[in-house]
């Protein structure tokens, strides 16, 4: 019989070669589709973690009216990290760290959305956000622009975000200076949508009145504060509100003149409902005859809340501030006539530190000094306008803390040459 011999042969080098060619191949493509997907699972958890955290914005502004400030977002939000290991940029509105967003219709805060164009010559501006999330991306650099630049509106802080792969940008000057592809991730709310996840109801609360009259020394005086919109208290003698005035710093309402209702507090904002701190009543009114040596400005700020939580604190609440200016005895409050300044009132900063101030046009000169002119040739206080000054620099982007008018720097100005300073409580002659 034929002897049959199995052959035990292994692969020849050519075999093994192309063995681990192809391996290699195989391995290149698997490395290949592991980095998109892991940036695809980062990104999608940063999106998440995005949401939460403004869920968390929201959540907040329900329970307390207002939005957290960079100090308490940490607190409010679920994390502050994307996952790349990298912080979340929080971008608050300062106006709305206040607790009366339900009687705001407007913020010193815009969105520029840029599109493709680095340039961004062609923005779709969103108007009136209330706050801004933002993550850095894979590059782990936040590249969004931030200021006042071409097409922010006048007195507004502005955002600029560009579509994902816009080449060659980095808007933020403090975080990487490095130019690449954009790749934040942002998102943000609007004060409208804040309002309504809020719980605020109906149109916006607010104060009607812009300014207060000036008085004298011995002559009567009376002013009345009106509010409008919100939920307000239906009683029989028809819609109420709830008033508190808090002074700024004299401490009380000038000697001779009286409030009704008598609601005053050191501290309006954070004042419980229930107390003599709130006073219910159609309107506020201050009246009076101003006693002998009570010439000066009062700078006060006046609350008003609704009734859009009958059972708890969460209503809405309005302020504004407001001077009252009490000229001395025989004096003649308008003294200083339009006729007589035909460019307007210059002003300048008596206030001893570094301000921003916003004139009622929309535009903000910031970063003043001390003894620094407000004004400018071009831009003076003219009839009926308004200056606004803010404590806290950041484009006027803050709670204004006092309001002069042109009737008072108009009073204010004794000799006639159409110069004042503007101070911490409000306007004096220069």
């Amino acid at each position: 019989m034929p002897t049959y011999r199995t052959r035990n042969a292994g692969f020849t080098l050519i075999e093994m070669a192309i063995i681990l060619v192809v391996i290699g191949i195989l391995t290149g493509l698997g490395a290949g589709m592991i980095s998109p997907m892991i940036k695809r699972i980062k990104t999608n958890e940063t999106k998440d973690t995005l949401a939460a955290a403004a869920e968390g914005v929201v959540s907040y502004a329900a329970l307390h009216k207002e939005i957290p400030t960079l100090a308490e977002i940490p607190s409010v939000a679920r994390t502050m990290g994307d996952s790349w290991k990298k912080d979340l940029l929080y971008v608050p509105d300062g106006l709305l760290t206040t607790p009366d967003i339900c009687g705001r219709s407007s913020t010193g805060l815009s969105v520029i959305q840029c599109g493709a164009d680095p340039a961004c010559t062609t923005p779709r501006i969103v108007q009136n956000a209330a706050f801004v999330l933002a993550s850095g991306g894979e590059n782990m650099n936040i590249q969004l622009g931030t200021g006042a630049f071409a097409g922010c509106p006048a007195g507004k802080t502005c955002i600029r975000v560009w579509d994902t792969g816009t080449p060659d940008l980095d808007g933020y000057s403090a975080d990487m200076s490095r130019n690449e592809s954009f790749d934040d991730l942002v998102t943000w709310i609007t004060l409208d949508e804040l309002r309504i996840k809020a719980g605020c109801v109906g149109p916006a609360l607010r104060i009607v009145n812009n300014e207060l009259p000036f008085g004298s020394e011995g002559n009567s005086y009376m002013a009345e504060v009106i509010a409008d919109g919100g939920v307000p208290f239906e009683t029989t003698d028809g819609n109420e509100y709830k008033w508190c005035v808090q002074w700024s710093v004299q401490g009380d309402v000038p000697d001779g003149l009286s409030l009704t209702p008598n609601a005053t507090s050191s501290d309006c904002a954070h004042a419980d409902e229930g107390t003599a701190a709130w006073g219910q009543a159609k309107s506020l009114v201050i009246q009076g005859t101003p006693a002998a040596g009570t010439s000066s400005t009062y700078p006060v700020r006046i609350f008003v809340r609704d009734n859009n939580d009958p059972s708890g604190e969460n209503d809405n609440i309005a302020s504004k501030n407001f001077v009252i200016t009490i000229n001395p005895a025989g004096s003649n409050p308008g003294s200083c006539q339009p006729q007589m300044c035909p460019q307007g009132i210059r002003v300048w900063n008596f206030t001893r530190f570094t301000a921003d101030f916003l004139f009622n046009n929309g535009h903000c000169r910031d970063d003043i000094g001390h003894n620094r002119e407000i004004t400018t040739d071009s831009m003076r206080l003219n009839s009926g306008g308004s200056i606004q000054q803010f404590s806290r620099l950041g484009t006027c982007n803050f709670q204004p803390r006092t309001t002069i008018t042109y009737s008072q720097a108009a009073s204010a100005d004794a000799d006639g040459d159409c110069q004042v300073s503007f101070t911490a409580t409000g306007v004096r002659d220069r």
